[in-house]
């Protein structure tokens, strides 16, 4: 979802961005369900400017695209405003294995 949400960002400039944080990295911080079920939103206890610095993972929108390519989950180059709730609804969600991969990929991006 967050990879569709940044490539979406794209079209407003260069330097979309997807970042992770690790459990390590928001230890300690207040957790909430999300609004959006469909999303797997989780409301952290937490600026975003703090998330941002608290990240230890963080790759170009393109990448999280090849990545997910890679796993055979295709992402549209571009996402106008009007394609979002198709792209969230027909993309299907990772499993949990599928997530660690992810995960771990884009730990070792050297972009």
């Amino acid at each position: 979802m967050a990879t569709i949400f940044a490539t979406h960002s794209e079209q407003f400039g260069d330097g979309a961005i997807f970042q992770i944080a690790m459990p390590g990295d928001i230890a300690g911080v207040e957790s909430l369900p999300g609004y959006i079920a469909r999303e797997a939103e989780v409301q952290l206890g937490m600026s975003p400017t703090e998330f941002s610095v608290r990240a230890s993972i963080e790759i170009p929108a393109s990448a999280a695209r090849t990545i997910l390519d890679g796993m055979g989950i295709g992402i549209p180059r571009g996402i106008g405003i009007e394609d979002l709730n198709p792209t969230l609804e027909f993309t299907p969600k990772l499993t949990l294995g599928q997530i660690g991969q992810f995960v771990r990929e884009a730990g070792q991006y050297g972009g």
